[in-house]
């Protein structure tokens, strides 16, 4: 059994998305989405580019509502996975809501 990290922030950030790997694919009962953003405003012992996961049910909204260059306003976890294997980490923005600025929708 695997057992989630504890977050290591809880809130909102703003930042500029900088590239979209993963349009969507699916998964049992939805999609999963991922991007990374950049931040606009440091937080402490978090890099200034992020990883963004974003799954549900809406897929079609999601992978046409964010584009390279977008701003967005995210609502959500941060967490650190450490890999044993490599021996360093990765860190997971997990999105509970985001609103797209530059094109005036939330979802």
């Amino acid at each position: 059994m695997y057992i989630l990290p504890k977050p290591i922030f809880k809130g909102t950030i703003h930042g500029t998305v900088t590239e979209r790997k993963v349009k969507y694919s699916y998964r049992q009962m939805g999609a999963l989405i991922s991007f990374y953003i950049r931040l606009d405003e440091k937080i402490f012992g978090v890099p200034d580019e992020l990883t963004v996961l974003i799954s549900g049910g809406g897929w079609k909204s999601y992978c046409t509502d964010i584009q390279e260059g977008d701003k967005l306003r995210l609502n959500g976890k941060i967490r650190k996975y450490p890999i044993k294997f490599w021996n360093s980490e990765i860190y997971l923005f997990e999105a509970k809501h985001i609103f797209n600025e530059t094109s005036n929708h939330g979802f």
